[in-house]
């Protein structure tokens, strides 16, 4: 944010703090669609500015896991599956419909996990619509309740060479408000209300030597002024 001016474009940071979700709901299937470099990437607009990026990060500051992505164009709008076709198969909507943020960055988050082709669903699908979407060629990785599934295919063997697999959805641990561990947080207050108390104590303790060590400077000529007499008062009198 303070070097602005160093780049061509805006540069975004990581769509952790950019982005949110439009619907909590859908929380636990988009996070299960996304890697943790995904979350934590930051977007240039061209390669100039992620050439900037990388010289500062990983030469300048030696950082390391630092992840860098560029993005041109606006927001991809091609989707593989019409709306009437997404209803009828018992889904809801594509991944990156549910998520709020810069279109830089949505752009960025599509081009790296296909988000605009990754439909969704909170609840499991038939049998039917399952084998419809595993058959068919438009998607490769989607959610449906609690399970996440990536198709897999080899055009070269046929169109029998399709493989599915199947993971369990986690828990959302980014893009979702946790409530407050009220005990967390009364123990974090009473370590800062002790230090402070600590601090207040070394400043009234520093204020009485500050004081004593401003009254010495000031008696400083005075004393030089007495060890000069005294010792020319020496010299006479050897």
């Amino acid at each position: 944010q303070v070097n602005r001016d160093q780049f061509r474009e805006e540069v975004y940071g990581p769509p952790l703090v950019t982005c949110s979700l439009k619907d909590p709901r859908y929380a636990n299937a988009v996070e299960a669609l996304l890697s943790r470099n995904d979350f934590l990437a930051f977007t240039a607009q061209n390669l100039d500015d992620l050439k900037t990026l990388s010289d500062q990060f990983t030469g300048t500051m030696r950082l390391a896991d630092i992840t860098l992505r560029t993005t041109t164009g606006g927001l991809s709008e091609h989707r593989r599956l019409s709306n009437q076709d997404l209803q009828r198969l018992g889904l809801d909507g594509w991944a990156i419909d549910y998520i709020d943020g810069p279109e830089p960055v949505l752009s960025m988050l599509c081009n790296s996990r296909k988000l605009e082709n990754s439909p969704v669903a909170l609840h499991e699908i038939s049998e039917e619509s399952y084998n419809e979407i595993v058959d068919g060629e438009k998607v490769t990785h989607f959610v449906t309740g609690s399970n996440f599934y990536q198709v897999s295919r080899r055009k070269e063997y046929g169109p029998d060479a399709v493989s599915t697999t199947t993971k369990n959805v986690t828990d959302a641990i980014n893009w979702t408000d946790q409530p407050v561990d009220i005990s967390a947080k009364r123990e974090v207050q009473e370590q800062i209300d002790a230090l402070e108390r600590e601090f207040d104590e070394l400043k009234a303790e520093i204020k009485p030597l500050r004081t004593a060590f401003t009254e010495k400077r000031e008696q400083l000529p005075e004393l030089n002024e007495e060890i000069v007499s005294y010792c020319l008062a020496s010299l006479n009198h050897y």
